[in-house]
Formats: structure tokens, sequence, C-alpha cells
């Protein structure tokens, strides 16, 4: 039996969010946490993962779009609610993660007694990351050194808002105009770099801004084609669907290089957000679906900082780094930021939510569908 009509879509982005921060999070972790050994039989099986920000952005737009066109465009929202409501739903876990890495960051030196603290500097990047804006000073190093996986909600909080004051109100053939315009200086400015991995960075922040204004802007144009009933796909099943998406971030096959990376984000993600629309879902995906978007932002957010913690306490007691033992290291590890994060959901931020929704003047937020962090 498939899922209700009106809620496929969302059970299938819903299960899409979860591939994707699971895949960022396994990039990460083969990266910095066992850069000298293989996590899986398939060599550089994440190395292209970061493609899947591109398809969080994408989402983002898709729904947002659904979720509040309508109601920013007849005035029973204002941007102040607006803004008040994604605030609520990106802010909790989002201040968390940079308030964890940046007592990690700071402490580190005075426990391992290497080096010295520059309290002033690293307090000078806080306050910006805790604002949702990139540090632009020198030091520490970073935009966001306290973590680095906070660049795409950063961009994520900067267009909802401008969406809400402007974009909204903005015809689809203007929309369409952004679509070209940064989708053709993206696709320059990937070549130029050899990948599409940009915007972490202050050399790459350009490009970040490239990658959410096409991907944001074209989930817009993709949501207003599907409710005019412009747009439709043959109706698929969900498990294929998210069989071929796995395998698209994943890569087990190899790295096809920055071509690859381009067509998933310009062309094979839209056709698969496109296809959501009309998925089918047994109803024995609808439960772990669910679960996997519960649970997507925690772990996109807060992996950096477990990661961080995980690898302090493990030099601490064994003397050695994560990567010398990684049969072990590995397994702990990603068990710890499954737990970590359906726990920070579970009694951190929905009651923080909850508790904020009752004492932040303005109306309580509705219901709405799989958000994108974003990335980010």
């Amino acid at each position: 039996m498939a899922a209700a009509e009106n809620d496929r879509h969302l059970l299938v982005l819903d299960a899409a969010r979860g591939i994707a921060a699971i895949s960022v999070m396994l990039f990460h972790v083969q990266k910095y946490m066992f850069p000298t050994h293989d996590l899986t039989p398939w060599p550089g099986m994440f190395t292209a993962s970061y493609i899947a920000v591109d398809l969080f952005f994408l989402m983002s737009g898709v729904v947002i779009s659904r979720s509040y066109d309508a109601r920013l465009l007849d005035g029973s929202m204002t941007l102040r609610a607006f803004a008040r409501i994604r605030w609520l739903r990106l802010y909790p876990l989002y201040g968390l993660a940079i308030l964890v890495g940046f007592l990690y960051e700071t402490a580190k030196p005075l426990v391992t007694h290497q080096g010295s603290v520059d309290l002033g500097a690293a307090l000078s990047a806080l306050v910006p990351n805790l604002l949702f804006l990139p540090n632009l000073a020198n030091k520490p190093e970073g935009l966001f050194p306290f973590d680095p996986a906070a660049w795409s909600l950063s961009l994520e909080w900067l267009i909802n808002i401008a969406y809400a004051a402007i974009v909204v109100r903005w015809r689809t053939p203007v929309l369409a105009l952004i679509v070209l315009a940064s989708g053709g200086l993206l696709i320059a400015q990937s070549l130029d770099a050899g990948s599409i991995d940009l915007g972490w960075g202050q050399s790459t922040y350009v490009g970040g801004v490239l990658r959410i204004l096409f991907s944001f802007t074209l989930g817009v144009i993709l949501n207003r084609a599907v409710t005019a009933g412009h747009l439709r796909l043959p109706r698929l099943g969900a498990l294929p669907l998210l069989a071929g998406l796995s395998l698209l971030i994943y890569t087990p096959f190899g790295h096809f290089g920055v071509v690859y990376e381009l067509a998933c984000a310009l062309v094979v993600f839209p056709f698969f957000v496109l296809a959501a629309f009309e998925a089918q879902t047994p109803s024995g995906l609808v439960h772990a679906s669910g679960e996997l978007g519960r649970i997507s932002y925690a772990i996109y957010i807060l992996h950096n900082a477990l990661m961080g913690l995980f690898s302090g306490a493990w030099k601490a007691v064994l003397r050695t780094s994560p990567d010398s033992l990684p049969a072990v290291a590995a397994p702990v590890l990603i068990t710890l930021i499954f737990a970590g994060s359906w726990l920070a959901t579970r009694w951190m931020d929905e009651p923080v939510r909850r508790w904020l929704r009752t004492r932040l003047p303005g109306p309580r937020p509705g219901p709405e569908g799989p958000k994108a962090p974003r990335a980010s």
C-alpha cells in the first residue's frame, strides 16, 4: 500500500535529505578522520559526496516555495513571521554546533599544552558565526572555523530572507534569468577550480553563492511549474529513485570529475526532485523516510563537532590517532554521530523549538515539508 497521495513527495524528499546528509558526513569522516584508509571496498566512494549540498539547496527552494508562496503573496504571513519560523527551525542545532565547536577549539590547546588560545580572535569569529555570518578575519582561519558545514546554513538563511522579502513576488521569467546567469557562472567557476565543491572558504565563497542561487531558485521554479500543472514526470517508485540517488552521490564506481558533478547539480537532481513529486512510497518506507528526514539536519550540522570531540577523547585515552585503528574507530564514530544526532533532535532541538514558540512573539508556525539545509 502506498502512502497518502498528498504526502508521497514529502516522504521521498525526507529520505533524500537523510541520504544526502549521511553522504556529507561520511565524506568528512573519510577525509579528515581516516585519510590513509578507505572505509569501504570501493576506494574514493565518498569523494564527490559534497554534491549533496546542491541537492539540499534545490529541495529547500521547492519546499520553501511550496510552504510559503501563497501566504506571503496574499499577506497572511509577514516577513517577520516567516523569519521567526525559519529561525526557529534552523537556529537551535546551528547554535549548538557553533558553540560546541568553539569550546572544543579553545579548550584543545589548554588540554594538550600545545600552543596558546587567542581568545580575542576566537570571539571575533564566534560573534558573526552565531549571527549566520562568515568570519572575514584572517584568524582563526575559515569562514566558519568552529563548524565548517555551517557555511551552507548561512547562505540558506540569507536566501530564505531574500526570498520572503523580495523574490517571492518576482515572476518566473525573472527567476529563470537568475538560474541561467548563476548556472553559467557556476559552470565557469567549477571548471576553473576543477570541482563544484565551492563556498566553504574565502577563496571559494562566491562559488557557494552561485550554487545556492542556481539550485534554490530552480527549486522555486520547479514547485511553481508543478503546482500550476505544467510539469509532470511519469510516476516512479520511491525505492528505485532513492537507490539511483544514492549511486549518484556515493559514487561507488569512482569519481568522474567536475563534469559529472555539474551534470548532477544542474540536470540530474532537478529531474529527481520532479520525479519525487509523483513517487509512490510503499507504506513500509514511510516510517524510515520520516526518521531519516527527522535526524538529517542534526547529522549535517553536528557531525563536525562530534568528530572533534571523538578525536580528542580517542587521542587523550589511547595516545594515538583514530586513523591508526580504523576498523574499530570508524564504526564507533559513525554510531556516535547517529546516536548524538538522534538525541540532539529528540531531547534538545524539538523541545527547545517548542519552548521558544510559546515565548517568542508572533504566530505559531504551521506544518512544513522537509527542509534541506542546508545544507545545508
